[in-house]
Order: C-alpha cells, then sequence, then structure tokens
C-alpha cells in the first residue's frame, strides 16, 4: 500500500505472507473491509507520527568530566553547542 500524497499514485494491494509469500494473489478486490481497516490503521500511524515530530532535543550542560570522557570515546567533534559554554 502507497499512503496518498506520496511520490506514486495510492495502490492497495494485500497478501497472505505465509500462504503466499511471493505476493503473486493480490487479494484486496475480494477483502475491501481489510483493505480498509489497514489503510486507516497506516493514516492514522502516518498522522501520529507526524503530530509528535521528534525534531531537535534538549539542551543539555556537560560537565569538563563528562566532555572528556565523550572525547575520549570518540563521539565528539567540532559542534559542541549542547553546553552552555560551548564545551
Amino acid at each position: 500500500m502507497t499512503p496518498a500524497g506520496r511520490d506514486r499514485p495510492e495502490t492497495r494491494a494485500l497478501y497472505r505472507w505465509r500462504d503466499d509469500p511471493r505476493e503473486a494473489h493480490d487479494l484486496a478486490a475480494g477483502e475491501p473491509a481489510v483493505v480498509l481497516r489497514l489503510s486507516d490503521a497506516i493514516t492514522r500511524t502516518e498522522r501520529n507520527l507526524a503530530a509528535h515530530s521528534f525534531g531537535e532535543g534538549p539542551r543539555v550542560t556537560l560537565t569538563d568530566a563528562q566532555v572528556q570522557r565523550l572525547k575520549g570515546l570518540g563521539y565528539t567533534g567540532g559542534d559542541n553547542r549542547g553546553s552552555e559554554d560551548g564545551r
């Protein structure tokens, strides 16, 4: 299934992987209620994810010891915006 508003037009296909692992027999036309239920679930999930976008995380202030420990582990680069003093 391809959600509406994506690159491709919406298509609906339904397969039973246990019985048809190669997806050779599309069951969507014969089971419209299942297709509708699954389509609605996908739409709700996409809306929920969009509404709870992760974006930028909270800022964290690190002690000098924590910064040094992270440097020793190779976790720091040139941009240390997370600490108040720029370390």
